[in-house]
C-alpha cells in the first residue's frame, strides 16, 4: 500500500469502523489510524475509496481487538464479522463529500 513512500507527511485520523455509529464506536474503542489524506481521502488506494484496503484496516482492528477480548464481544459492541466477510471485488466505496456534493445528501 505505501508503494516504497516513506516520506515525511501530514496525517489525518481515520475511524476504521465507518459510518455515523461506526464513528462513535471507533472513537470510544481506540479503533483509529493516522492515514496521510492519499491513503485516507483522496488517492485510489484511499480507505475511502479502495475497499480492499479498508477491509485490511477492519479486520486488523478486528484481530487487535480480539487479543483482548473475545469474537462475542466484538460482535456485541461493532455487530460485523470481518475476520469471516469475504474479501470485497471491486467494490466502488465514496466518501461522505462525495455524496454531498454529487447525490444531495446531507
Amino acid at each position: 500500500m505505501m508503494a516504497g513512500d516513506y516520506s515525511i507527511k501530514s496525517v489525518q485520523e481515520h475511524h476504521i469502523i465507518m459510518g455515523t455509529s461506526g464513528r462513535a464506536k471507533s472513537e470510544e474503542l481506540g479503533l483509529k489510524v493516522n492515514l496521510c489524506e492519499n491513503h485516507h481521502i483522496y488517492g485510489p488506494e484511499a480507505v475511502h475509496n479502495n475497499a480492499q484496503n479498508r477491509r485490511t484496516l477492519e479486520r486488523a482492528a478486528q484481530e487487535a481487538y480480539e487479543h483482548t477480548h473475545t469474537r462475542a464481544e466484538w460482535m456485541q459492541e461493532i455487530g460485523r464479522d470481518y475476520l469471516q466477510a469475504p474479501s470485497p471485488q471491486g467494490e466502488v466505496i465514496y466518501h461522505s463529500s462525495y455524496w454531498k456534493a454529487h447525490r444531495g445528501g446531507g
